[in-house]
């Protein structure tokens, strides 16, 4: 049974690479991942199911731990981050009344004049071009606290510019048969919180962290203008994504956070999406 989803209108392309790569790819001011659904415009590479080869931008010192189970004394901590559930998910979806989070839209405009405030450096170095919490990732213009389906996208496609340009990055992910994978570098090695939002219908990963102190008042930083005191980036979890077994991980030495949420199994994920 397929899951109702809300809907978004769309105007604009992403350029470059990722136009190319991505037909009819479309974005507002802040794009919408509703639009991007299987089924209504498909994603610019067809997925193969081939195991997942050592991500080029991955630290040697994550792939020897994944390949030997160990690390050597000299490698730097590497340690679990606890995946929070949102009141959503954890109340079964009513929401129990809780504050909504990421309804302030961050608008090109903005942002451009926040980057030119007082506080430009230090936000140009959380919201840098490669970054995984930049608007400008994807080549376009893109609001971070909407929900994206990278999974359904290449890395390769979507990041083309920034790989082959001067502009860096080290945001990558992958699928493979059993799981699906998410790596990056957090700005200046700044600690993030990792939370599973949404409903039944769809599931949301939250990653997001605090790059200057949260409002005096003690409002919840994420109800209003959060780009002013912290960063995010939500994904879209596939419908085969297995979020309850989800683990997160965060090297304090290479200041790098990486997610693997494995798949569920083909006769149990055909039996959620029957009972969805």
């Amino acid at each position: 049974m397929s899951r109702k989803r809300k809907k978004a209108g769309i105007t604009s392309r992403l350029p470059g690479a990722a136009a190319r790569g991505a037909s009819q790819l479309q974005t507002e001011s802040h794009l919408s991942s509703s639009a991007f659904r299987k089924g209504q415009t498909p994603p610019p590479h067809p997925r193969t199911r081939t195991p997942l080869s050592p991500i080029p931008n991955t630290p040697s010192c994550l792939i020897q731990q994944d390949r030997k189970g160990s690390r050597s004394p000299s490698m730097p901590p590497r340690r679990a981050i606890e995946v929070r559930l949102g009141v959503a998910v954890a109340d079964g979806g009513s929401g129990g009344g809780a504050a909504p989070r990421w309804r302030m839209p961050l608008l090109e405009n903005n942002f451009n004049a926040f980057l030119q405030s007082s506080d430009g450096a230090a936000a140009r170095a959380v919201f840098g071009e490669g970054s995984l919490f930049s608007p400008l990732l994807f080549g376009k213009f893109f609001d971070p606290a909407d929900a994206f389906p990278v999974w359904e996208f290449e890395s390769d496609v979507l990041l083309a510019a920034l790989r082959r340009g001067t502009a860096r990055t080290t945001v990558d992910w992958a699928e493979t048969d059993s799981e699906y994978y998410l790596r990056a570098d957090t700005p200046g090695g700044r600690k993030c919180d990792v939370e599973v939002s949404g409903d039944a219908t769809m599931r949301v990963l939250d990653i997001t962290g605090l790059w200057r102190p949260p409002p005096p008042d003690g409002r919840d930083w994420r109800a209003g203008r959060w780009w002013e005191h912290g960063f995010v980036r939500r994904v879209e979890l596939p419908e085969d994504a297995d979020w309850r077994k989800m683990e997160a991980y965060f090297d304090d030495g290479e200041g790098s956070l990486e997610i693997k949420v494995p798949k569920i199994a083909g006769d149990a994920h055909q039996a959620a999406a029957a009972t969805a």
